[in-house]
């Protein structure tokens, strides 16, 4: 490898290692879905006449387990919205400088769970003939007649499928050694770093191209034709689109920042209120001109 590619590498490794950590997020999740039973599946394939079909059964559709389960997506979404993907699965890029405020939302998340999934389970059999009910009044007699309560944990089994945990490690860099490792070895971490910020490029490029586009598209509609209303959240999500560029742009990518920079003056000096784009069709049509220009410029970045 030449020096120059060398020391771009090593720039990336240390830009990624000194600026971020790894942000780790587990779940335990109650499984809903349960398999028929062989002989079940058999009887309704000879009836429909298809020997592939799979045959599934899904518990709790609704009510206080769902909402338990619910509220566990709606922590790893935000989980993923805090951060950014990295090479491994699993952990995933959090700055160093946002470390408080995920933390603090993490926690929040956590202690909330532990409240709500305490009430649930401690109502777990009344949930459960609930659904069980609820199953049975949906399905036909014969159906019904095969609900039973063996396909539902017990409440000492559900306690523990009902949690979070999050925590945070350093992001490896070739200094980070104990010991004298072949050059080879700190050649892959390189890679990895250099694999990383082409993920991250990528993923910040995929989060702004989104509402850019749905925004233009929304946009080049004229004022009072069809298709020109449009919600408060086109103008959000390009601001939460922007924001959460702004803060995990960390892998030293000047294009992107290049791209970020037009992207905020755009948003704040051409977008206004969505009142305005909503009222004003000079200021519309210049900012949806805008936006389609920052949208040749994202689709040319990625």
């Amino acid at each position: 490898m030449d020096t120059q590619r060398k020391e771009a590498k090593d720039m990336k490794v240390h830009t990624l290692a000194d600026s971020c950590m790894l942000a780790v997020l587990c779940r335990k999740r109650l499984a809903t879905t349960r398999r028929v039973d062989d002989g079940t599946r058999d009887s309704i394939r000879a009836q429909l006449g298809d020997e592939s079909l799979s045959l599934s059964k899904h518990l709790f559709k609704a009510g206080p387990v769902r909402e338990l389960l619910r509220m566990l997506d709606r922590i790893y979404d935000e989980h993923k919205q805090l951060t950014a993907p990295y090479v491994d699965r699993g952990p995933r890029l959090l700055p160093a400088a946002k470390f408080e405020d995920y933390a603090e939302v993490m926690t929040s998340h956590e202690t909330n769970l532990a409240e709500a999934a305490q009430g649930v389970i401690a109502n777990w059999e009344q949930h459960v003939a609930d659904d069980m009910l609820a199953r049975a009044n949906k399905a036909t007699s014969a159906k019904a007649a095969m609900i039973d309560r063996s396909e539902y944990p017990a409440a000492h089994e559900a306690r523990h499928m009902f949690s979070m945990t999050w925590k945070v490690k350093p992001l490896p860099a070739g200094q980070d050694f104990r010991t004298e490792v072949p050059d080879y070895v700190k050649e892959r971490l390189a890679d990895e770093m250099n694999e990383a910020c082409d993920i991250l490029r990528r993923d910040l490029l995929q989060r702004m191209v989104k509402p850019v586009r749905e925004a233009v598209e929304k946009l080049k509609v004229p004022i009072g034709e069809k298709g020109s209303v449009f919600r408060d959240s086109l103008v959000e999500n390009l601001q939460s689109a922007l924001k959460t560029a702004q803060d995990l742009n960390v892998g030293g990518d000047e294009e992107l920042t290049a791209a970020i920079n037009e992207m905020r003056l755009i948003v704040h000096g051409h977008i206004g209120s969505p009142d305005t784009l909503r009222n004003m069709q000079d200021k519309r049509e210049k900012a949806a001109n805008k936006l389609a220009a920052l949208t040749d410029t994202l689709s040319g970045l990625q």
